[in-house]
């Protein structure tokens, strides 16, 4: 039965899938049309015209939101950590969190101020260049990051599940190259609506994928109980409750996602584009339970791919092939393994044309309209925004086929640019709640912790000599070199934004005291 997951049949149900896709795409694009008449073209290419209803809001919230990295590198880590993985369960919660920080202000400021990009509050709240060109950089540098991985993700998926004619694994140029390619041209002509439409049903079949598979394994064999009870035979020491350092980093992810993945710039601009602010409230309380029916399930699926390899270490992006090969045996399973392969690259691309369209526009309405080549008009920077959207895919494209041949983990991806990205937050959060924080003590805030954070990731220390060094890994790490990406257990990011805030919390004290000073003198 294995057979109907190879060759033709991957390769049919996968053309009717995108072939599926490119129709809501082109409907899209349709109305995109239609709503965009008479209007800025830049508003409805990037924002959907700000009228994103409930459902599809909430569906490209949770399709950006659980990535490739979901099934591939959740599943992948929960194999590898244990038990202290479940943890996974409250980061994707603490997102939701993150975003009552600050979403609902930002929306009502948008609407008054026209907000484009996340960059666009910064500079209009505080009125410094250099907080917003460092802000719009680390963002950019964050979103290229994001749509790296997602593309390395689908590049492991086409070698594991692809065969060529003579029975060898598919190159997994074949799958980025295609997927990046339909992804580009669907966004390029229609916008945020083609991007939102397609992340529904893209959403939806990441859902039907994980709930499928989880019930499917539930009734095979001994189920989950029987894998839970083969797990902990065979490794008594993942079963235990995070401790130490564990515990710090598990603290750590927490902090990690509620103040990295609430502040996407392209979920920024997603709150933005909802249709108002009732419709962003409900979308937020429905996303609060997702992590129950999406992350739980893929944490047990891990669990269970480890409990099916017995000794074997599985490989952080090894355990969802393993499942996915395990199901394939009888006719069911393998009809939810090829909903299962759908909802990876489903998800995979969702987050990554998110990703590609913020990406662009922060370019272009950040940095080539108000420094590079100000004073255009809209229709030349929606041209530029597209050609921009072309040449990122084409880099990031070449440089994922690079990553997989060298075998970079996703979940170190995934890490890094969650770091970096936080060190937007304090900004933002002070920024919508509070008036008296300078652009130049923001600025200064956010540059030490992207310091501290950026420094932790590039520095080792050597064990034998004692000495720190700066060093970037491309292949196999010397057994004599510590990594400095974590603190006490805790990640460097998370200090980094502990700094972050400590300064920001600081100048809005002195900002305070010259104010207070400055009107007692008048």
């Amino acid at each position: 039965m294995k057979e109907l997951l190879s060759g033709t049949v991957v390769l049919v149900f996968t053309g009717i899938y995108l072939a599926v896709l490119v129709g809501v795409a082109l409907l899209a694009t349709q109305r995109s049309r239609a709503a965009g008449a008479g209007e800025d073209p830049r508003d409805e290419h990037e924002l959907g015209g700000r009228s994103l209803p409930l459902f599809v809001l909430l569906g490209t919230l949770y399709a950006s939101q659980y990535s490739g990295n979901s099934f591939v590198g959740f599943s992948g880590k929960a194999a590898r950590d244990g038990y202290e993985f479940i943890g996974s369960v409250l980061f994707m919660q603490s997102v939701i969190v993150g975003y009552l920080l600050y979403a609902g202000r930002l929306f009502k400021l948008s609407r008054v101020h026209r907000y484009r990009t996340p960059a666009d509050f910064l500079l209009h709240r505080y009125e410094h260049k250099g907080l917003h060109l460092l802000a719009s950089g680390l963002m950019i540098f964050a979103l290229l990051n994001f749509v790296l991985s997602q593309l390395v993700a689908i590049g492991k998926i086409t070698m594991v599940m692809g065969q060529s004619s003579d029975g060898m694994p598919l190159h997994p140029a074949w799958g980025i190259v295609s997927l990046a390619l339909l992804m580009v041209l669907y966004e390029t002509f229609g916008g945020m609506r083609a991007v939102a439409w397609t992340d529904m049903l893209q959403g939806a079949m990441l859902l039907v994928g994980a709930m499928g598979l989880f019930i499917l394994l539930e009734n095979t064999g001994g189920g989950m109980s029987g894998a839970l009870s083969r797990f902990r035979e065979l490794w008594p020491d993942k079963v235990s409750p995070p401790r130490g350092r564990d515990l710090g980093a598990w603290v750590g992810s927490i902090v990690l996602f509620a103040a990295g993945a609430a502040c996407y710039p392209h979920a920024i601009q997603r709150i933005y584009a909802a249709r108002s602010a009732k419709v962003l409230r409900r979308s937020m309380a429905i996303m609060v339970f997702m992590p129950l029916i999406t992350t739980l399930p893929l944490f047990l699926i891990g669990i269970y791919a480890q409990a099916l390899a017995g000794a074997k270490v599985l490989g952080s992006d090894e355990a969802m092939p393993l499942i996915l090969d395990h199901i394939a045996g009888t006719p069911l399973g393998s009809v939810i393994a090829l909903v299962v392969l759908a909802g990876a690259v489903s998800a995979m691309m969702s987050t990554a044309d998110s990703a590609l369209l913020t990406t662009s526009s922060i370019v272009n309405r950040d940095w080539l309209e108000r420094y590079f080549l100000p004073g255009r008009s809209p229709h030349f920077y929606l041209r530029c925004s597209k050609i921009t959207s072309w040449v990122v895919v084409a880099s990031i494209a070449a440089v994922s086929i690079w990553s997989v041949a060298n075998g970079h983990r996703i979940w170190q991806i995934l890490s890094i640019k969650l770091e970096v990205l936080m060190q937007t937050a304090p900004a933002i959060w002070f920024g919508v709640r509070g008036r008296h924080l300078s652009g130049q003590w923001a600025f200064r805030a956010m540059l030490v912790g992207a310091a501290i954070t950026l420094l932790g990731w590039l520095t080792w220390h050597n064990t034998d000599t004692g000495s720190y060094l700066l060093y970037f890994p491309t292949h196999e790490v010397p057994k004599n070199l510590e990594s400095m990406r974590t603190l006490l257990g805790v990640q460097v990011g998370v200090w980094g934004l502990g700094a972050n805030l400590m300064v920001c919390a600081i100048g809005s004290r002195i900002s305070r005291m010259r104010a207070r000073e400055d009107l007692a003198a008048a």
